[in-house]
């Protein structure tokens, strides 16, 4: 799986000045200049077994239930979009003063799992960006890193 990042954002580095995550999952990126928030990803990479029946819908029922389960409350500013290569869906949460977006997106095998957090208000100042980075997605197998500058 591979994504795009856009010019200006980086992994975040912990204290010993090392990539935070180490390259596990979920995959962050904050903004390198007066950064607000934080865009996750998290790929899924069918295994094998039966496919998944992947559609909108279940996308957006993963996605309600991920908000259901964190009491994030109600979905909304839900968008659908499809590519040759990839279904994409998106909604907002906007818990106790906070901003989330979520995206689902799959190529019909494969996942990807996004979410960009920050304060409300402060939402303006990124979250096109991480729409721009999300709809870059391509599930390849054997692609070596995931992030691509």
């Amino acid at each position: 799986m591979l994504m795009d990042v856009l010019s200006g954002w980086e992994q975040p580095k912990g204290p010993d000045g090392n990539v935070a995550n180490q390259g596990r999952p979920p995959y962050s990126l904050v903004r390198r200049k007066l950064g607000v928030g934080v865009f996750q990803l998290s790929p899924a990479l069918f295994q094998g077994g039966n496919p998944p029946a992947v559609s909108s819908a279940l996308l957006l029922n993963m996605a309600e239930r991920f908000g259901k389960m964190r009491d994030l409350g109600a979905t909304s500013d839900v968008e659908i979009s499809e590519s040759e290569t990839l279904l994409l869906v998106g909604v907002t949460f906007r818990p106790r003063e906070k901003f989330i977006r979520l995206w689902h997106g799959s190529d019909g095998l494969n996942f990807a799992f996004l979410t960009y957090g920050c304060d409300s208000g402060r939402e303006v100042e990124e979250l096109s960006d991480c729409e721009r980075m999300a709809r870059t997605i391509r599930f390849r197998k054997n692609d070596g890193p995931i992030l691509k500058p």
